[in-house]
Order: C-alpha cells, then structure tokens, then sequence
C-alpha cells in the first residue's frame, strides 16, 4: 500500500505546472516520505513537462475533454480517488491528495498534511478546492463529487457540505 498518493490536475499553463513538479520533487518535504506516487491528469492536447520529472510522475491524458471545454473537476476528482485507492475496503492508498496545477506549496507541506490526516479523514487546504486530502474512510461516508456539476462553479460547495452533513468530526474544511 501506498502512503501517499497524489494527483494534480492540469489545463494548459504548462510553465505552471513545471514550478509545481519542481516545488514537490526539489524543494518539499514530499521526498523524505516513503511510498508514495505523484500523477498528472492532463485536460490539454498542448501537454509538456521537463523531461528531468518524466520518470518520476505518472500522467493520464483525458482524451474526453476538448480544448476549449471548461472541464469538469469533478469528474478529474473522482478519477484520482477511483485510481488512488482501487478498492475502499482494501485501499491501495493511506491518503490521496488532489492538486490543481496552480498549487503553491510551502516546504512541509507533507508532513503536515500527514500529521492532520492522523486527526482527519478530509482536509482542505485554504482557496478552494486547490489542495484536498481524503482517507478512503471519508469516500465510503460522503460519496465521490457530482459530476453534474460540471463547470468550475458550485462543485466545492456540494462535496464540502455533504462532508459536514455525513463525516462532520473528522472532516477539516479551510475553505476562506
């Protein structure tokens, strides 16, 4: 089992992205912990990273989403915690994490976000939806997000109040 896994979620911006992959892999606090797995679930046919993290990330093209489609987060979501844990009842992940590509990330952020998670089964990072860690726990409680939100509006709103309404004690939502 892995420890941590996580998937970033990305459209265009590769440059972004690349300050990203460098944030975890050069100046984080992500490479001391053992077991873990980073991937990238690509929304762009423009796609490209530094070939220096080719070998460490895994990357899942979504080849459903068109160029100029505003995308669907909860479904990209969905996909990382599906992948991430494979079975709840035999989860092949501690904790999966979602990143939008955009996430800027402080030097420890691993440890923290480890150390909540002994508290936590859903932690939400501040702005949103940009980083969120679950425990399969949480997913067997509150469900996968609504796919029916499908826009980038209202989607966080939906999963963070039926977090509260089904898992309230051991979901942390920093939502400003």
């Amino acid at each position: 089992m892995k420890k941590l896994k996580v998937y970033i979620v990305t459209w265009k911006r590769n440059d972004i992205l690349s300050e990203l992959l460098h944030n975890i892999f050069e100046n984080s606090d992500f490479v001391e912990l053992d077991n873990t797995e980073v991937n990238i679930i690509n929304n762009h046919s423009d796609f490209q990273i530094d070939q220096k993290f080719d070998d460490k990330v895994n990357v899942f093209h979504n080849m459903t989403r068109v160029d100029w489609s505003t995308g669907n987060l909860s479904a990209d979501f969905n996909f990382a915690l599906v992948h991430g844990f494979r079975d709840l009842k035999n989860p092949d992940s501690e904790v999966v994490v979602t990143l939008q590509n955009d996430a800027v990330l402080h030097g420890n952020w691993a440890s923290c976000v480890m150390n909540q998670m002994e508290k936590y089964d859903f932690l939400v990072g501040y702005l949103g939806d940009n980083i969120v860690a679950y425990k399969p726990r949480h997913i067997i409680k509150t469900g996968l997000w609504d796919e029916n939100f499908c826009t980038v509006y209202h989607k966080e709103a939906d999963y963070y109040i039926r977090s509260l309404i089904y898992n309230k004690d051991r979901s942390s939502i920093n939502d400003l």
